[in-house]
C-alpha cells in the first residue's frame, strides 16, 4: 500500500516518521508537495491508495472527492482520502485528533467559555470538538473578524480555555505571540496546535502564569493514528498514540548544555552528538564563524555588549533546530530571551565542574575575573534555567554517559 502526505510545504513534517512507529511496515509513507494548479490531477490519478492533506488543501480537495464521512462535514475540511476503487472518500481525523489532545491533557470543555486564536481550517474543527463537547461558549479571534487582536481583551475576558490554531509562533517565526495571557482573568488552559516549537510564546506565557498548557504534537500523532486505521480498515490500540509521541518529542528535542566556562561543555556535547547521532552545535564557534576572528578578539574589538548580541543571535538559530547537541558559552542565560530560545525545543543540562577545575585558556571573562566571581554571579541561572544538572567531576565519557542517562528517563 503506497501512502502519502500532500501540502504546499513538507520539509519539516514528522508524518513519515509518526507513521512509521504507528504503523510499522503496514504500508509506505512519503511526502508528496504540490503546487495549487497540481492538485487535481493528483487527487485524480491513482498513483497512491490515499494520502492525508495538510495546509493549504484542506479544503480545496474537497471538489475531488466522492464522499465525506461526517468527521469532514462537521469540520468542513478533509485532512486524509482513502481511494475504495473508483471512490474518494474524505475524513477529518483532526476532529478525534484534537479530542485526544484534550483528554490526553485532562481538559474539560462542558460549559466552559472558551476562545479561539485563527479562522482557517483547523479553527473550524476545534470548532466542531468543542461544540460537540458541550463548551458554553466559543469566540473567535482573528485579524478581520469582529473581533480582532486589537478588542480581544473586552471581549475575552471571562474565557476559560483559549486554544491557537493560527499558525502564529511556528517555526520558523518562533517567538512570535498575538495575546497577552494577563488580558484573560479566567484561564485553566492554553491549548496550542503548534507542535514545533515544543513551546510557543503563548506556551511560556501561561507556564508562567501556572495555567495548564499543551502543545498539538499529542493532537498530530493521534490524528496519524487514526488515519492509519481508516488506510487499514481496522482499529488499532490507542496506546500506541502515548508511545509514538513520546518517541517523536525524544527524538526532535534539543540537548543543550549550560554552565560555567570551561567546564567540558564543547567536548562532552560532542562525544554525546556523536554517540547519537545528531548534529552538533557550539554557539561560541557559530559567533566565531560568522565574526571570522576569535571571541577574546571580539571582546577586544568590539566589546561585551557587541559579542553577546552576536550570541543571541546564535542562539536563536541553534533553538529553532530539532534533535540537535547544542554547546553554550557560559554567560548566556544572562539573558533571559536566550533561556526561551534554548528551552522551546530543549532539555537544558547544567554541567557542573569544581571551580579549581575549570579551564581559563581563551576565555576572556574567566581571565579577567575570578572564577568564583563569575560562578556567584552566573550560579543561579544554571540552576534555575536547567531541567537537570550533571557533575563533570571524571571522564568526559563519563560525564556523556550521565547526559545518557538523563534523557532516556
Amino acid at each position: 500500500m503506497r501512502l502519502c502526505l500532500i501540502g504546499a510545504s513538507l520539509k519539516h513534517s514528522y508524518s513519515p516518521a509518526i507513521h512509521g512507529l504507528i504503523a510499522a511496515d503496514a504500508y509506505e509513507y512519503g511526502l508528496k508537495e504540490l503546487k495549487p494548479e497540481q492538485l487535481g490531477a493528483f487527487v485524480q490519478s491513482a498513483e497512491y491508495d490515499g494520502f492525508n492533506v495538510t495546509i493549504p488543501y484542506k479544503k480545496d480537495v474537497m471538489k475531488y472527492l466522492s464522499a465525506l464521512d461526517k468527521s469532514a462535514e462537521l469540520c468542513g475540511a478533509v485532512n486524509t482520502v482513502v481511494r475504495r476503487g473508483e471512490r474518494l472518500i474524505g475524513f477529518n481525523t483532526d476532529f478525534d485528533g484534537f479530542k485526544y489532545l484534550l483528554k490526553d491533557n485532562g481538559i474539560a470543555v462542558r460549559d466552559k467559555r472558551a476562545v479561539i486564536l485563527g479562522t482557517g481550517g483547523t479553527s473550524a474543527t476545534v470548532i466542531a470538538v468543542l461544540t460537540a463537547l458541550g463548551a458554553r461558549s466559543i469566540t473567535t479571534v482573528s485579524r478581520s473578524g469582529n473581533v480582532d487582536y486589537g478588542n480581544y481583551a473586552a471581549h475575552c475576558a471571562d474565557a476559560d480555555i483559549l486554544v491557537n490554531t493560527s499558525p502564529v509562533g511556528m517555526y520558523p517565526k518562533n517567538g512570535e505571540c498575538l495575546v497577552d495571557l494577563a488580558c484573560f482573568e479566567n484561564l485553566s488552559a492554553v491549548v496550542d496546535v503548534i507542535y514545533n516549537p515544543l513551546i510557543t510564546r503563548l506556551g511560556f506565557a501561561a507556564i508562567m502564569r501556572g495555567i495548564k498548557y499543551c502543545n498539538g504534537l499529542a493532537m498530530l500523532v493521534a490524528q496519524a493514528k487514526y488515519a492509519s486505521d481508516i488506510f487499514l480498515g481496522q482499529s488499532g490500540d490507542d496506546g500506541v498514540i502515548e508511545r509514538a509521541k513520546n518517541a517523536i518529542e525524544k527524538e526532535t528535542r534539543n540537548i543543550v548544555l549550560v554552565g560555567m566556562p570551561g567546564s567540558g561543555k564543547t567536548s562532552i556535547g560532542r562525544l554525546v552528538a556523536e554517540k547519537l547521532g545528531r548534529e552538533f552545535v557550539d554557539t561560541d564557534a557559530e559567533v566565531e564563524r560568522q565574526e571570522g576572528i576569535r571571541i577574546s578578539e571580539i571582546f577586544e574589538k568590539n566589546g561585551e555588549e557587541y559579542f553577546r548580541a552576536k550570541e543571541s543571535s546564535a542562539a536563536e538559530n541553534a533553538g529553532k533546530k530539532n534533535g540537535a547537541v547544542i554547546s553554550t558559552g557560559g554567560g548566556i542565560l544572562l539573558d533571559r530571551e536566550n533561556f526561551y530560545r534554548l528551552k522551546q525545543n530543549g532539555l537544558i543540562i547544567y554541567v557542573k565542574r569544581g571551580l579549581n577545575l575549570l579551564a581559563s585558556s581563551g576565555r576572556p571573562l574567566s581571565l579577567k575575573c575570578k572564577p568564583e566571581e563569575l560562578f556567584a554571579a552566573r550560579r543561579h541561572l544554571y540552576e534555575e534555567y536547567s531541567d537537570v544538572c550533571i557533575e563533570n567531576d571524571g571522564s568526559l565519557k563519563a560525564a556523556a554517559e550521565k547526559i545518557y542517562s538523563a534523557i532516556n528517563k
